[in-house]
């Protein structure tokens, strides 16, 4: 092969230049003479014995810079004569050298026509060299190539036969069929290849039913789906959202063909013969939007759903319009006392007025909201034990006739730490809830001797199971009273 005229790398020079002692030199004669099986071979050796690893790298850069391959045979063969004689020479570069000029000389050939030097080549990057050959079209000798160099899938072969796959799209002249089948024979098994891609390049080239064959070879549902829509294939798309499994695709699919449908009514007759889109579209249209739930039971005739849809809608309405009012009063608080408010429940709210004292705003809101006596009882005395406010506590105690027990409020007062405080209450307490409150503020014997003396098994069963938090004297004195009981019987 020749490529015309070319300058010679120093290495070059240095081991062909007539007369030369360098090291790549005289390794280079011990090599010929070697293969002549002549003793001088072993004479040259001797010379460069302490300049040896110097010779063989000598003639694997020389090599790299030789053009016919003959010229390159034998200077590797030279290098590899004096690895020989070295011991812990590293096998890398050899190896390195072997296999660019391979790739070197294949691309060389005149079939190819790249007249590369290895010194271009260490330049310009072998993914350059692959990416060159494949805007030539020579994807086979592409991937043959990263193949040899073992070039991982995802920067060789299934990136090229991607772009293989793209060109062959672009033939007009094929038979669709043939080439869809020809494309996921090609690309079936090779790893990281997407058809979703090709079959996009496809429908660039106006070639909308390869596209859809491509679509059907794609394995991600998420893939497949957008490309489905923009080409119009409406119900494929549905079709193969529901079979992925994937709820929000679904959703995806959905709401795209209800905002295309101009006409509602087309849209409900197209998902209505698909039970799982239908019920998805109803658990979104519920949290959504009720109208359109309740258009969907009117297409059908299914007036029950229709009218509890109605019902909902009003209730909804009804919760949306008491939270407004709720944020203007939490503003106009905000204003008044430079608190925030903002973000709270009825409930918190409520419970934040109570702490600061505000009982003319508390009044108003349960008024306004109609919150019932029990529940703004609870909340008042939880409010009030978290504040620690006990002499409030026990005043709205004293009120007229409470909804709640006693009992509440030494769950109250327990609940946030003062035993001492709901022991004021024990006295206060029914008979029937006697037992139970003594147990809440550990006061064992005392709970079991109630039982016994009501001889009431139920009570005294309740106190013996929950001795666990009990002192162990207490817990065996309340034992031991388990005889009494079946006394006084």
């Amino acid at each position: 092969m020749n490529l015309g005229p070319h300058y010679f790398a120093a290495v070059t020079e240095q081991i062909f230049k007539i007369g030369s002692i360098e090291p790549g030199a005289m390794l280079f004669e011990a090599s010929k003479e070697f293969q002549k099986r002549n003793q001088k071979a072993d004479e040259y050796i001797r010379i460069i014995k302490e300049k040896l690893e110097t010779a063989v790298n000598q003639c694997i850069q020389a090599a790299g810079h030789e053009i016919e391959p003959s010229k390159q045979r034998m200077l590797l063969r030279a290098s590899s004569f004096g690895k020989c004689f070295l011991t812990d020479y590293r096998p890398e570069p050899f190896v390195n050298m072997c296999q660019m000029l391979r790739v070197l000389n294949q691309v060389r050939h005149h079939s190819v026509g790249i007249p590369l030097t290895y010194t271009q080549l260490e330049h310009l990057s072998m993914p350059v060299l692959i990416d060159r050959l494949v805007m030539r079209k020579l994807f086979g000798m592409a991937v043959r190539i990263c193949q040899y160099l073992k070039v991982p899938d995802a920067e060789g072969r299934s990136r090229i036969l991607a772009h293989w796959a793209c060109f062959k799209v672009q033939q007009k002249n094929e038979d669709e069929d043939k080439l869809a089948r020809a494309i996921s024979q090609k690309l079936m098994d090779v790893p990281g290849v997407s058809f979703s891609e090709i079959a996009s390049q496809a429908l660039e080239y106006g070639r909308k039913q390869l596209a859809v064959k491509l679509l059907d070879y794609e394995a991600r549902a998420s893939e497949q789906v957008p490309l489905l829509l923009k080409m119009g294939q409406d119900q494929t798309a549905l079709t193969k959202a529901i079979d992925s499994g994937d709820t929000d695709l679904v959703y995806t699919v959905l709401l795209h063909l209800r905002d295309k449908k101009s006409n509602s009514g087309d849209f409900f007759m197209m998902i209505r013969t698909m039970p799982i889109a239908c019920s998805l579209y109803i658990q979104y249209c519920r949290q959504q939007n009720l109208k359109l739930v309740e258009d969907l039971y009117y297409q059908e005739d299914n007036s029950l759903e229709e009218g509890n849809c109605k019902i909902l809608r009003s209730y909804t309405m009804d919760q949306t319009e008491e939270q407004v009012r709720l944020m203007r009063i939490q503003r106009r608080l905000e204003d008044d006392s430079g608190r925030s408010y903002s973000d709270l429940s009825l409930q918190a709210t409520l419970h934040q007025l109570i702490l600061e004292g505000n009982a003319t705003w508390v009044e108003k809101l349960r008024k306004d909201f109609k919150v019932p006596d029990k529940r703004f009882w609870i909340l008042k005395i939880n409010a009030l034990a978290y504040g620690e406010d006990w002499i409030e506590l026990e005043k709205f105690s004293r009120s007229k006739k409470p909804p709640v027990g006693i009992d509440t409020f030494i769950n109250g007062c327990m609940k946030y730490g003062n035993r001492m405080e709901a022991m004021k209450y024990l006295s206060r307490v029914s008979p029937d809830q006697k037992v139970r409150c003594l147990v809440k503020v550990g006061l064992f014997k005392e709970a079991a001797e109630a039982a016994v003396e009501m001889k009431n098994e139920d009570d005294f069963s309740y106190v013996l199971s929950r001795l666990g938090s009990a002192d162990r004297q207490v817990a065996e004195q309340v034992r031991a009273m388990r005889g009494q009981l079946g006394a006084r019987r």
